[in-house]
């Protein structure tokens, strides 16, 4: 018996310096690096992961957080599944820019799957982790403090993403079983003839069905 197996591809956006990069070289390739340059455009990382016994090849595409990329990054949202929203707890303003992120990623796409990351959580922070939250909560995603360097929630926080993506298309594939659709179709194209029309010899007769989904 073959094991079912997807692809999911994640995008990963944020200003740029926020740890994107690491982040995701941490959970694909469990290196890190504290000079990694600046992503140009787009970087790309896959990871295999089990997901119920279902194999899963998990894309993250590493967007470029510079405003000068936008036009660019917009080409590799399509066909996404999933998105992450990055910050960094000791800048204040990567935080306040997430709704801009958020509402260019939902330009192209609506309603994805979405978890917040508060990075960098071993910095004196400037964003309260509550208050982090409570956004996260407003835009219906999981929230999480990573940090590459002590290796916190790196892997928990992209595992979750993966496992609502996965729990989202298995619930989009519960459909109308063939046989209940057959049964319905058959009762809509009876031929209106079947019954005489003529009133006065045939009281008007009702036929009823029932459908059960």
């Amino acid at each position: 018996m073959s094991i079912p197996a997807y692809i999911h591809k994640i995008i990963v956006c944020g200003d740029g310096a926020v740890g994107k990069t690491s982040i995701i070289k941490k959970y694909s390739e469990n290196t890190f690096n504290e000079n990694y340059m600046p992503t140009v455009g787009c970087n790309f990382a896959t990871k295999r992961i089990n997901i119920n016994g279902a194999e899963v090849t998990c894309q993250f595409w590493d967007m470029g957080g510079q405003p000068q990329f936008r036009v660019v990054r917009q080409n590799f949202y399509r066909g996404a599944r999933g998105v992450v929203l990055v910050f960094d707890v000791s800048r204040r303003e990567t935080f306040e820019n997430l709704e801009k992120w958020r509402e260019e990623v939902n330009e192209i796409l609506t309603d994805l799957p979405c978890i917040v990351i508060g990075n960098k959580a071993d910095l004196p922070r400037k964003v309260g982790e509550e208050e982090a939250r409570e956004y996260s909560l407003r835009i219906n995603a999981q929230y999480f403090e990573t940090s590459v360097i002590e290796n916190i929630n790196v892997q928990q926080s992209l595992d979750r993403i993966s496992q609502i993506i996965f729990e989202k298309r298995q619930s989009e594939r519960k459909t109308i079983s063939p046989l209940k659709i057959s049964s319905y179709s058959d009762d809509l194209i009876k031929p209106e003839t079947q019954y005489p029309a003529t009133p006065a010899r045939y009281p008007f007769h009702q036929t009823s069905f029932t459908h059960t989904l």
